[in-house]
């Protein structure tokens, strides 16, 4: 099964869903990076969420770092912002506070949740757009498919 990592920008809410699915490494992460900021939507103030919940995430420790300093090297993606990370994994929270714990240099802020709703809430965006992004997840998951 090939790696799956769509993403949709809503230039109104100043937001963007990332949507992983299937086996992700650290440069199938790079590569999706990449291809956002050449999208004409795309700005890096814009806040994020992103949603692993149905990912399998193949990092570790020096991944992580190697994605720190790749951010930093990029002005295009190193951006002030907050970052939902969406899991319902013990697996990914571990990875993912390791990431938070790692990423104190990046001007990003990073937060875990377990919730739609808590991420919305966190990147400053009304719960009442709920039904709008879990729309724009399932068609990113169908896109994929």
């Amino acid at each position: 099964m090939a790696c799956r990592l769509k993403y949709s920008v809503f230039p109104d809410l100043k937001v963007v869903i990332e949507y992983f699915d299937d086996v992700i490494t650290l440069s199938d992460i790079i590569e999706h990076k990449k291809n956002i900021v050449i999208d004409k939507q795309y700005n890096l103030n814009y806040n994020s969420i992103i949603d692993f919940r149905n990912a399998q995430l193949l990092l570790n420790e020096d991944d992580l770092n190697d994605y720190i300093n790749f951010v930093i090297t990029k002005s295009k993606i190193n951006g002030k912002r907050k970052v939902a990370l969406l899991t319902d994994t013990p697996n990914h929270v571990v990875v993912l506070t390791m990431f938070d714990m790692l990423s104190k240099s990046l001007p990003m802020k990073y937060n875990i949740f377990s919730t739609m709703e808590a991420s919305l809430e966190w990147v400053g965006v009304s719960v009442c757009y709920i039904d709008l992004i879990d729309k724009c997840i399932e068609n990113l998951k169908s896109d994929t498919a």
